[in-house]
């Protein structure tokens, strides 16, 4: 192995990252807010990045994710959707070239440009969190209803994946950084 007996790590790691990171932004169920009617806890509306949907035994099936309407959205889910495109396009080359590694020597400058995609990659993916600083998670709802109240959002599958593909990318760095380039 040209990177030493444990140039596998960084592979392992970064693809985990780009997997999680794959399914976090695919989730209808980034964040949760509950509804509440009239005193009544009607279900949760189940926000993710591209769509939501809503659950409950008195809403509906939570199985449907919903397209946002285009006056549904505001800039913080703008700016995760692009985030979360970039962490997976340049977390993705990463995992790639990390697994390349494996059989084929990088130079220090192509090592260190690994290590930088791979950091880039993590500190994109905990910005997805942003999205709990969005209007959905703030204050409307999709199709918003003045009778019905709703809390701040929490935390929910698609944002614990999001930081576990975040997590995942940062040990990733600290591997890169830990093995050496290969000797020329």
């Amino acid at each position: 192995l040209p990177h030493g007996s444990f140039s596998f790590l960084p592979a392992f790691t970064g693809t985990a990252g780009a997997v999680l990171s794959v399914l976090s932004l695919l989730s209808c169920d980034f964040a949760k807010r509950a509804i509440v009617a009239n005193n009544i806890e009607l279900g949760d509306l189940r926000i993710g990045i591209w769509g939501y949907s809503v659950e409950g035994s008195m809403i509906a099936s939570g199985d449907e994710c919903f397209k946002y309407a285009s006056d549904d959205t505001d800039m913080y889910i703008d700016c995760v959707k692009v985030l979360g495109l970039i962490a997976i396009a340049l977390g993705g080359i990463a995992a790639v070239s990390c697994w390349i590694s494996t059989c084929l020597p990088f130079s220090k400058l192509i090592w260190g440009s690994v290590g930088s995609c791979l950091l880039i990659s993590s500190i994109c993916e905990a910005l997805k969190m942003l999205l709990l600083n969005s209007s959905l998670c703030q204050d409307a709802i999709p199709g918003d209803n003045k009778s019905v109240e709703v809390d701040t959002c929490d935390l929910s599958l698609g944002s614990y994946l999001c930081i576990a593909a975040s997590s995942s990318w940062l040990v990733s760095v600290v591997l890169v950084a830990c093995i050496p380039a290969a000797k020329e």
